[in-house]
């Protein structure tokens, strides 16, 4: 479940996991990716997180729904916006946090692979991006807080697509599984 609590951790501290000032495409220079569309589910333990993935709204962007359960039946539940962006033979959400008016909205990293009715799904690792930031590699801040530390990624999209590629593995070391939900013809 480390992909819901992380993301859920993101929505909630806005801090602990990498957030850039761009997604890796502009809205609509690539179209939403159409393998995406639809429900996936992953099970490990007590708990089973549901992904629904799909277009509401602005049609240059996908809408998710993610819902975690557990067998008490205890339901969290977030929603948000992603753009996709394809860069060779690597497929990214940029998932957006906050509003329109928010001060400084941003960008999470999820690097996706879609194979037939399976997805793997990898959050961005936040000590692989310090070390980029702090290496003068790619552009950004990185401070201690409190609670967490603070990553923001102020690099433009082509040069962090070419970090992303450069460092895919360190990057995005660990992939967690989806296996689609195939939906029934009411008619």
């Amino acid at each position: 479940m480390r992909l819901a609590l992380g993301i859920s951790c993101l929505i909630l501290l806005a801090g602990c996991i990498p957030c850039s000032d761009a997604p890796l495409s502009q809205p609509g220079a690539q179209p939403p990716d159409a393998a995406l569309m639809g429900m996936w589910t992953h099970t490990q333990g007590p708990e089973t997180v549901t992904i629904h993935f799909g277009l509401a709204g602005d049609p240059r962007q996908i809408t998710i729904v993610m819902t975690e359960t557990d067998r008490a039946g205890k339901l969290d539940s977030s929603t948000m916006s992603a753009l996709t962006t394809k860069a060779g033979d690597r497929s990214y959400l940029n998932i957006r946090f906050g509003d329109e008016n928010a001060a400084e909205p941003g960008y999470l990293f999820v690097k996706y692979v879609v194979d037939g009715d399976t997805l793997g799904v990898a959050i961005i690792d936040s000590d692989a991006v310090s070390k980029g930031i702090r290496s003068g590699e790619i552009e950004g801040e990185v401070a201690a807080g409190e609670w967490a530390s603070t990553i923001r990624i102020r690099e433009s999209p082509e040069k962090m697509l070419v970090f992303l590629d450069r460092h895919d593995e360190e990057l995005f070391p660990e992939m967690q599984y989806f296996h689609r939900i195939r939906q029934v013809d009411a008619r």
